[in-house]
């Protein structure tokens, strides 16, 4: 025997038990509104806890590059990179200074004042030195600048010279200064 079950037939009487509003909740468009804010910020790519200029002049970065600072590299790239895209959103000059003695027979080129982008592609190529730090060549080199209203930032490889008073108030001289040492790590 073949019975014939019409299905379509048994649908005919339902009612549905969901049903679709005219308009959209206020609260949902809010939602989706927030939601939309949230990724339009995001895909901005906000900085926080940005390397904050404070003043308006030139910006000097003191960049140890000696043999003591290989250990931490890109962390101190890190911070150069910030400090000099800080000054590359305010549009002021920046100076790159590297402190390791110079190979032998070579002359430490002197500091100039450049913009951020050539300063920044400075720094990609700027290498930790398998020598010393030398504070008196760079501080006389800097003795001859007159700068005002700069901001010097050191970032340092954290060991102690008996020459970095003298060098940290020829920094002081030229504008106000702050020293990035790394943080000590416990082996």
């Amino acid at each position: 025997t073949r019975v014939v079950f019409p299905a379509v037939v048994l649908m005919f009487g339902l009612k549905p038990t969901e049903r679709t509003p005219a308009r959209t909740p206020w609260w949902l468009v809010a939602l989706r509104m927030l939601i939309a804010a949230l990724v339009i910020a995001g895909l901005a790519e906000p900085v926080l806890n940005a390397q904050r200029l404070n003043q308006s002049g030139p910006v000097v970065v003191v960049l140890d590059d000696t043999w003591a600072a290989a250990q931490r590299w890109p962390e101190r790239l890190a911070s150069a990179r910030d400090i000099i895209e800080s000054a590359d959103v305010r549009r002021r000059p920046v100076m790159l200074i590297t402190t390791a003695d110079q190979a032998k027979g070579a002359e430490p080129s002197p500091p100039a004042m450049t913009d951020a982008r050539e300063a920044l592609g400075r720094l990609a190529r700027v290498e930790p030195r398998p020598w010393g730090k030398n504070l008196s060549v760079v501080s006389s080199s800097l003795q001859k600048l007159t700068l005002e209203q700069s901001e010097v930032f050191w970032i340092s490889d954290g060991i102690e010279d008996a020459k970095a008073d003298d060098f940290i108030t020829t920094l002081q001289r030229l504008g106000a200064l702050t020293v990035v040492t790394p943080p000590r790590t416990e082996s």
